[in-house]
């Protein structure tokens, strides 16, 4: 089993995934509305990268950046760890180089 800097450990062929932060302010400072926000979380590629991995994952590795399919259950793990979530492996569509 592989695990990061992460005081988490997933089991079977799951991954414990971080997903990109959305800024709540603009490059230039500016406070986003709240329709900018929904917006930006609509328009998610379905990207995330891989911060662990369970014991029985044979494909996905830590570090991997990887697309997940639209209907992937992402379970999250901690209310302090917003952007972190654990996902089937078989979720996973494929990684990037």
């Amino acid at each position: 089993m592989e695990t990061s800097n992460l005081n988490y450990k997933p089991l079977g062929a799951t991954i414990v995934i971080t997903l990109p932060e959305i800024s709540e302010k603009t490059e230039a400072g500016i406070i986003k509305s709240e329709e900018m926000i929904a917006k930006e979380r609509n328009d998610w590629d379905g990207s995330a990268e891989i911060i662990a991995t369970g014991p029985d994952c044979k494909y996905c590795q830590i570090g991997y950046k990887v697309l997940l399919q639209d209907q992937a259950v992402m379970n999250p793990i901690s209310k302090k760890l917003e952007n972190t979530f654990q996902v089937d492996e078989y979720y996973v569509l494929g990684y990037f180089e």
